[in-house]
């Protein structure tokens, strides 16, 4: 199943076989507190009172539309993946990432949304406004299966805006871990549509989306400004050896860790995590020779 499978519901079906990164593809620049707990024998504040209807202009159509957004300190990071997977504790704070005009079908991470060149929303205009069919529900939270069709509808836009590497990697990755999260989470996953064969084809979309991510991050390491997708030198290094891990590229991986070890601008929270990830990469190494 393609990453875009979902944009006919939008009438962008004829986008679904389109490809993240094209291999010749050049890159251009465009304009520019602590985890808190919740205790078990506490009531879960309903998700509907942790979001906000946000206010956007779309730069492409320029309709006025609201967005939900989560609200500021209401939500907190309990624990980091090694990929730098964010857990949160009341919900699924990535559900909410992408920014997307309900009247033209503009969409894209909110960090994104805005900086767009006029070459970009012509070329929005054609393949993206021209066929969509405006989104006249009203949304109340965001569920899973609404986050998925949006993320599908920002990388659809992504590759059509020709985007930096930088933001489709950083897409890619984020789209990786909500669907990561969907397949933890037993409420979706109880859902009919939701069966075994569905499952592993989101797996097998989680590590393609991986796979795009490192493809991307390595590229805009070598053509973009730091920082990237706000990240600085040693942060990238880290994610990029953990992604390298990830898609069974080891070789690759050790080496950014051994840089980071001896760096001496690299946090000892950095060094330690890229400890962490070296006896992760030595484990399956292990394993895999046995195997």
């Amino acid at each position: 199943m393609s990453l875009l499978s979902g944009l006919e519901k939008f009438g962008l079906g004829n986008l679904k076989s389109e490809k993240v990164f094209d291999k010749e593809e050049k890159v251009e620049e465009e304009p520019k507190e602590k985890p808190k707990t919740v205790s078990v024998a506490k009531e879960l504040p309903e998700e509907k009172t942790l979001v906000f209807e946000k206010k956007y202009m779309c730069p492409v159509c320029e309709t006025s539309f609201t967005s939900l957004t989560v609200r500021t300190g209401k939500v907190h990071v309990k624990e980091q993946e090694i990929d730098l997977h964010p857990i949160y504790d009341l919900m699924d704070e990535i559900k909410y990432d992408i920014v997307a005009c309900p009247s033209c079908g503009y969409a894209a991470l909110a960090r994104y949304f805005d900086s767009i060149a006029k070459r970009q929303k012509d070329a929005i205009r054609e393949k993206i406004c021209m066929n969509f069919k405006p989104i006249k529900h009203k949304y109340e939270i965001y569920t899973y299966d609404d986050a998925l069709e949006r993320y599908q509808l920002a990388l659809a836009n992504a590759i059509v805006k020709d985007a930096k590497a930088s933001e489709k990697a950083y897409l890619c990755l984020r789209y990786a871990w909500l669907i990561r999260q969907m397949l933890r989470d037993p409420v979706t996953m109880a859902l009919p549509h939701y069966d075994d064969k569905r499952k592993a084809e989101m797996k097998e979309e989680e590590k393609e989306l991986l796979k795009n991510a490192l493809e991307g991050f390595v590229t805009a390491k070598q053509s973009e400004a730091f920082p990237i997708a706000g990240m600085n030198t040693i942060t990238l290094d880290y994610l990029l050896a953990a992604l390298y891990m990830e898609n069974g590229e080891y070789a690759p991986s050790m080496k950014l860790i051994g840089e980071i070890l001896v760096s001496r601008s690299a946090s000892n929270h950095t060094k330690e995590k890229a400890r962490d990830l070296k006896d992760m990469i030595e484990s399956k190494m292990r394993e895999e020779s046995k195997g």
